[in-house]
């Protein structure tokens, strides 16, 4: 039976196995026997941490297995390994904002360690390196943040769906996102309100649980709220993190131009070549909207400076309107909102369901 034969079956056991509670990368690989496999690879990655395996470790972590007197490695040893063919990750730099043009592209194959590495650099090399200086040091930054965009490289290997062989993995670079795509939909008993509240189930447990053993994955369940958090806290927009038509999907937002629009929190003060204000700074940045109410701009979070931008606009929030602002958690709003009320830039009004938040007004303003 050929590798593609025996993923084909594969897929019409599929069913067989989740009832007998085994994951597909738990079934044994009958193509090839363990001795015929070159392992370095994941031998390496083990070592570089202080765990060498042998033949005893690699049965405890179901990556071999013996019958009738012989060792087969499991889908999970073959997949780490890249022996199947779709076990592939396609990436692209597109020009504009569509699919229509690309300037380059990659395909990566190989073993899910080098495939991760390989795809991490290809995104780095697409988007924008910021350099500051801070007193003696220069610090670079990328434009979003690197752990954010491994843990989504990572999540994309760790929980596609293997057993479907027409479709892999894909990385997309555009002008305004860069957009993470992995086959394969949530577990059955998972939702997308369990994924932010961090809850987790992986379709590949063997995979997971090597990636967890080499400390590639921190803790069950808590990748997604990182991957948030850190995005929030270099004071990017929200990603979008969606389940379609059996696909998880990731789009990391790219800084855009800036304007007076409240997404982009910064202060505008460009011009063109001849020294006349350009169409940008004919409107008020968001830095003069909000001087009148704090001083302390430059370290207000980029959640708080979100409601206050909407605040000018739509005089008052709720709690609710802010979750969806912020794209996070009600938990997590609900500390936003009380850090603003510990700092006295908004102000509670009404009771139970009719609570609302508006900005907090200086002595004599009206």
């Amino acid at each position: 039976m050929t590798i593609t034969n025996q993923m084909q079956t594969g897929v019409r056991k599929s069913w067989i196995d989740q009832k007998r509670h085994i994951s597909y990368d738990e079934e044994i690989c009958y193509d090839v026997t363990f001795d015929q496999l070159d392992i370095t690879p994941l031998l390496q990655r083990f070592e570089s941490i202080g765990k060498p395996l042998n033949n005893e470790k690699l049965e405890n972590l179901k990556l071999i297995k013996s019958e009738n007197g012989k060792t087969y490695p499991t889908n999970a040893l073959m997949i780490l390994l890249g022996k199947f063919p779709h076990c592939t990750v396609k990436c692209a730099r597109f020009k504009g904002t569509t699919m229509s043009v690309f300037t380059d592209k990659k395909e990566y194959g190989g073993d899910i360690f080098s495939i991760l590495e390989s795809t991490q650099s290809f995104v780095l090399n697409h988007i924008n390196l910021k350099g500051e200086v801070k007193g003696l040091y220069r610090t670079d930054t990328y434009e979003i943040p690197v752990p954010a965009l491994r843990e989504s490289i990572i999540n994309a290997l760790v929980h596609r769906n293997y057993v479907n062989q027409g479709r892999d993995i894909k990385v997309g670079i555009y002008d305004d996102i860069v957009n993470i795509v992995s086959p394969g939909g949530l577990p059955h008993s998972i939702t997308m309100e369990d994924v932010f509240n961090g809850r987790s189930e992986a379709r590949n447990r063997v995979i997971a649980h090597v990636f967890k053993e080499l400390g590639l994955i921190e803790q069950w369940g808590s990748g997604i709220n990182r991957i948030i958090g850190a995005c929030l806290e270099q004071g990017l927009q929200t990603p979008r993190i969606a389940e379609q038509n059996d696909f998880f999907d990731i789009e990391f937002y790219r800084p855009r131009p800036i304007t007076d629009d409240y997404d982009r929190l910064a202060d505008d003060k460009s011009s063109d070549s001849v020294g006349k204000p350009s169409e940008k700074t004919s409107v008020v940045s968001n830095y003069d909207r909000l001087r009148p109410i704090t001083t302390d701009y430059d370290r207000l979070s980029f959640e708080i400076k979100r409601i206050l931008l909407y605040l000018l606009d739509n005089e008052k929030i709720s709690r609710k309107n802010a979750v969806e602002l912020l794209g996070v958690r009600e938990t997590k709003t609900k500390e936003v909102l009380n850090e603003m009320l510990d700092k006295k830039l908004i102000v509670r009004k009404g009771q139970g369901r009719s609570t609302f938040y508006t900005i907090a007004r200086k002595e004599g303003e009206k």
